[in-house]
Protein backbone atom coordinates (compact mmCIF):
# COMPACT_ATOMS: atom_id res chain seq x y z
CA UNK A 1 0.00 0.00 0.00
CA UNK A 2 0.92 3.83 -0.59
CA UNK A 3 -0.12 7.20 1.58
CA UNK A 4 -0.05 9.91 -0.63
CA UNK A 5 0.14 13.23 1.05
CA UNK A 6 -1.12 16.35 -0.42
CA UNK A 7 -2.11 20.12 0.31
CA UNK A 8 -5.92 20.47 -0.41
CA UNK A 9 -5.29 23.86 -0.91
CA UNK A 10 -2.98 23.12 -4.52
CA UNK A 11 -3.72 19.28 -4.82
CA UNK A 12 -0.02 18.93 -4.99
CA UNK A 13 1.32 15.92 -3.36
CA UNK A 14 4.07 16.69 -0.68
CA UNK A 15 5.29 13.33 -0.09
CA UNK A 16 4.51 9.33 -0.38
CA UNK A 17 4.94 6.82 2.09
CA UNK A 18 5.15 3.20 0.70
CA UNK A 19 4.90 0.38 3.07
CA UNK A 20 2.39 -3.00 3.53
CA UNK A 21 -0.58 -3.87 5.67
CA UNK A 22 -1.33 -0.74 7.05
CA UNK A 23 -4.27 -0.23 9.19
CA UNK A 24 -4.93 3.07 10.19
CA UNK A 25 -3.67 6.53 10.01
CA UNK A 26 -4.17 9.79 12.36
CA UNK A 27 -2.04 13.11 12.38
CA UNK A 28 -0.15 14.88 15.56
CA UNK A 29 -1.84 17.70 16.39
CA UNK A 30 0.45 20.37 14.76
CA UNK A 31 0.19 18.19 11.45
CA UNK A 32 3.50 17.86 11.15
CA UNK A 33 3.68 13.50 11.81
CA UNK A 34 1.23 10.78 10.18
CA UNK A 35 0.92 7.71 12.60
CA UNK A 36 0.23 4.85 10.87
CA UNK A 37 -0.67 1.41 12.80
CA UNK A 38 0.32 -1.94 10.28
CA UNK A 39 0.74 -5.67 11.46
CA UNK A 40 3.94 -6.25 12.51
CA UNK A 41 3.87 -9.94 13.09
CA UNK A 42 2.07 -12.46 14.19
CA UNK A 43 1.53 -11.24 17.30
CA UNK A 44 2.03 -7.71 17.82
CA UNK A 45 0.78 -4.13 15.70
CA UNK A 46 3.19 -1.26 15.22
CA UNK A 47 2.75 2.20 15.30
CA UNK A 48 5.05 4.16 13.01
CA UNK A 49 6.22 7.81 12.57
CA UNK A 50 6.61 9.67 9.51
CA UNK A 51 7.15 13.14 8.81
CA UNK A 52 5.00 14.76 6.20
CA UNK A 53 6.61 16.89 4.76
CA UNK A 54 9.47 14.41 3.86
CA UNK A 55 7.60 10.72 4.59
CA UNK A 56 11.00 9.45 6.01
CA UNK A 57 9.82 7.54 9.32
CA UNK A 58 10.86 8.85 12.30
CA UNK A 59 10.29 5.71 14.66
CA UNK A 60 7.95 3.25 15.34
CA UNK A 61 6.99 1.13 18.60
CA UNK A 62 5.28 -2.16 18.96
CA UNK A 63 1.64 -2.17 21.00
CA UNK A 64 -1.53 -5.10 21.26
CA UNK A 65 -2.02 -7.67 18.77
CA UNK A 66 -1.86 -8.27 15.03
CA UNK A 67 -4.50 -9.76 13.35
CA UNK A 68 -6.87 -6.45 14.29
CA UNK A 69 -8.22 -3.66 12.24
CA UNK A 70 -6.44 -0.90 14.16
CA UNK A 71 -8.67 2.22 14.66
CA UNK A 72 -6.36 5.55 15.21
CA UNK A 73 -7.48 8.78 16.92
CA UNK A 74 -5.14 11.44 18.18
CA UNK A 75 -5.42 12.81 21.38
CA UNK A 76 -4.88 16.45 22.01
CA UNK A 77 -1.61 16.43 24.07
CA UNK A 78 -0.08 14.36 21.36
CA UNK A 79 -0.91 10.62 22.44
CA UNK A 80 -2.89 8.06 19.88
CA UNK A 81 -6.07 6.19 21.09
CA UNK A 82 -6.12 2.57 19.03
CA UNK A 83 -8.43 0.24 18.99
CA UNK A 84 -9.34 -2.55 17.19
CA UNK A 85 -11.93 -5.91 16.29
CA UNK A 86 -11.92 -8.03 19.33
CA UNK A 87 -9.42 -5.69 20.87
CA UNK A 88 -9.16 -3.58 24.06
CA UNK A 89 -8.80 0.44 23.57
CA UNK A 90 -5.22 1.47 24.20
CA UNK A 91 -3.28 4.89 24.49
CA UNK A 92 0.08 4.91 22.95
CA UNK A 93 2.41 7.59 23.32
CA UNK A 94 4.98 7.53 20.51
CA UNK A 95 7.34 9.92 22.20
CA UNK A 96 8.10 7.57 25.37
CA UNK A 97 7.22 4.77 23.00
CA UNK A 98 5.02 3.56 25.77
CA UNK A 99 1.64 1.62 25.46
CA UNK A 100 -1.37 0.45 28.16
CA UNK A 101 -4.73 -0.86 28.05
CA UNK A 102 -7.41 1.70 29.15
CA UNK A 103 -9.69 -0.60 30.42
CA UNK A 104 -9.60 -4.28 30.86
CA UNK A 105 -13.21 -4.99 31.62
CA UNK A 106 -14.39 -5.23 27.94
CA UNK A 107 -12.69 -4.75 24.27
CA UNK A 108 -14.20 -1.55 21.58
CA UNK A 109 -14.68 -2.43 18.26
CA UNK A 110 -15.24 1.46 17.65
CA UNK A 111 -14.00 4.65 19.82
CA UNK A 112 -14.47 8.35 20.00
CA UNK A 113 -12.19 10.90 21.96
CA UNK A 114 -14.00 13.67 24.06
CA UNK A 115 -11.45 15.72 24.39
CA UNK A 116 -11.91 16.09 27.90
CA UNK A 117 -9.76 13.20 28.98
CA UNK A 118 -12.29 10.87 28.70
CA UNK A 119 -13.63 8.89 25.85
CA UNK A 120 -16.63 6.93 24.17
CA UNK A 121 -16.21 3.31 23.55
CA UNK A 122 -18.92 0.87 21.55
CA UNK A 123 -18.65 -3.16 21.25
CA UNK A 124 -21.75 -5.05 20.68
CA UNK A 125 -24.60 -2.98 21.82
CA UNK A 126 -23.11 -1.42 24.52
CA UNK A 127 -21.62 2.00 24.81
CA UNK A 128 -19.30 3.19 27.45
CA UNK A 129 -17.61 6.21 28.74
CA UNK A 130 -14.25 6.05 30.47
CA UNK A 131 -11.49 7.76 31.83
CA UNK A 132 -8.70 7.52 29.72
CA UNK A 133 -6.22 8.24 32.80
CA UNK A 134 -8.09 5.86 35.40
CA UNK A 135 -10.07 3.59 32.98
CA UNK A 136 -12.85 4.55 35.23
CA UNK A 137 -16.40 3.61 33.85
CA UNK A 138 -18.10 7.09 33.61
CA UNK A 139 -21.65 5.94 32.28
CA UNK A 140 -22.89 3.05 30.11
CA UNK A 141 -25.81 2.67 27.60
CA UNK A 142 -26.98 0.40 25.18
CA UNK A 143 -27.48 1.01 21.37
CA UNK A 144 -31.23 -1.05 20.39
CA UNK A 145 -31.16 -2.56 16.93
CA UNK A 146 -27.45 -3.39 15.81
CA UNK A 147 -23.92 -2.84 16.84
CA UNK A 148 -22.40 0.17 16.61
CA UNK A 149 -18.98 0.02 13.85
CA UNK A 150 -17.94 3.38 14.45
CA UNK A 151 -18.59 7.12 16.57
CA UNK A 152 -18.16 10.27 16.55
CA UNK A 153 -18.78 13.21 18.88
CA UNK A 154 -20.06 16.65 18.38
CA UNK A 155 -17.61 19.24 18.96
CA UNK A 156 -19.35 20.41 22.23
CA UNK A 157 -19.37 16.81 23.36
CA UNK A 158 -23.19 16.67 23.51
CA UNK A 159 -24.28 14.68 21.12
CA UNK A 160 -22.96 11.20 19.92
CA UNK A 161 -23.04 10.00 16.54
CA UNK A 162 -22.90 6.37 15.81
CA UNK A 163 -23.60 4.06 13.14
CA UNK A 164 -24.44 0.66 12.45
CA UNK A 165 -25.09 -1.62 9.34
CA UNK A 166 -28.48 -0.27 8.67
CA UNK A 167 -28.86 3.06 10.69
CA UNK A 168 -27.56 6.18 11.69
CA UNK A 169 -28.05 7.29 15.40
CA UNK A 170 -27.38 10.22 17.39
CA UNK A 171 -27.48 9.70 21.55
CA UNK A 172 -27.33 12.23 23.89
CA UNK A 173 -24.38 11.86 26.23
CA UNK A 174 -26.57 13.29 29.17
CA UNK A 175 -29.01 10.67 29.79
CA UNK A 176 -27.95 8.10 26.62
CA UNK A 177 -31.32 8.79 25.09
CA UNK A 178 -32.01 7.98 21.27
CA UNK A 179 -32.74 11.33 19.62
CA UNK A 180 -32.62 10.60 15.90
CA UNK A 181 -32.09 7.07 14.08
CA UNK A 182 -32.08 7.42 10.28
CA UNK A 183 -32.06 4.18 7.69
CA UNK A 184 -29.09 3.71 5.70
CA UNK A 185 -27.87 1.63 2.70
CA UNK A 186 -26.99 -1.64 4.53
CA UNK A 187 -22.97 -2.10 4.61
CA UNK A 188 -21.40 -4.05 7.49
CA UNK A 189 -18.76 -1.39 8.05
CA UNK A 190 -20.49 1.83 8.13
CA UNK A 191 -18.30 4.42 8.92
CA UNK A 192 -19.17 7.57 10.36
CA UNK A 193 -17.65 11.29 10.58
CA UNK A 194 -18.56 14.74 10.96
CA UNK A 195 -17.40 18.45 8.99
CA UNK A 196 -15.32 20.71 11.59
CA UNK A 197 -18.47 22.87 12.77
CA UNK A 198 -20.38 19.77 13.82
CA UNK A 199 -22.92 21.05 10.96
CA UNK A 200 -23.08 18.14 8.43
CA UNK A 201 -21.97 14.40 9.21
CA UNK A 202 -21.15 12.22 6.32
CA UNK A 203 -21.24 8.42 6.53
CA UNK A 204 -20.00 5.91 4.56
CA UNK A 205 -22.83 3.26 3.97
CA UNK A 206 -21.77 0.85 1.71
CA UNK A 207 -19.17 0.04 -1.27
CA UNK A 208 -19.03 3.03 -3.33
CA UNK A 209 -21.60 4.74 -1.55
CA UNK A 210 -21.79 7.61 0.92
CA UNK A 211 -24.14 9.80 2.29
Amino acid sequence: KVIQIYDTATLTKISEIAGSSMSDTTWSPDGSKLYVAKFKSSVQAELITFDVTTGSNLGSMTFGKSGQSWQLNTLDDGRILANGVSSHAWVLDPNASTARVIYDGATATALADARDGTIWTAVGSTLRHLDVETGTVLATYTVGGGFPTSLVLSPDGRWLYTVTSTNLIVIDTQDGSERVRIPLITSSGAAVTLSADGRTVFVNSGTGSAT
